[in-house]
């Protein structure tokens, strides 16, 4: 039986949904879903997993440049004002760790080199 080939992409949400809140979300009624979306399911079965390397991913490149972006903070504050506070609490607390790294380099002499 031929499936139109956007089939992955139009049942990409409901392999999201099934990866996040397990397939019993699919079950819409008593029918059991149509062949084009368990073709489409099946197509996009490796996309829970390519989406959680892509926040692994993400998270390490967060965490090596100590920027976090504001969507991060959207995601785990109730409401705008939150994030907003987090984000520069954590900004601030960057700050203060810079500054103590270059006083602890003028402090023990690093700053200076040599010609020869």
């Amino acid at each position: 039986m031929p499936v139109p080939r956007r089939s992955k992409k139009k049942w990409s949400w409901a392999a999201d949904l099934a990866a996040a809140y397990g397939p019993e979300v699919l079950a819409w009624g008593d029918e059991p879903p149509d062949y084009e979306c368990v073709v489409g399911l099946w197509l996009n079965r490796d996309r829970p997993f390519v989406r959680e390397c892509l926040a692994v991913t993400s998270g390490i490149g967060a965490a090596l440049s100590g920027q976090i972006p504001a969507a991060w903070w959207g995601s785990v504050t109730d409401n705008p004002d939150q994030a907003r506070q987090m984000a520069e609490r954590a900004a601030a607390r960057r700050r203060t760790r810079a500054d103590a790294d270059v006083e602890k380099v003028f402090r023990e002499g690093r700053w200076r080199h040599s010609t020869t």
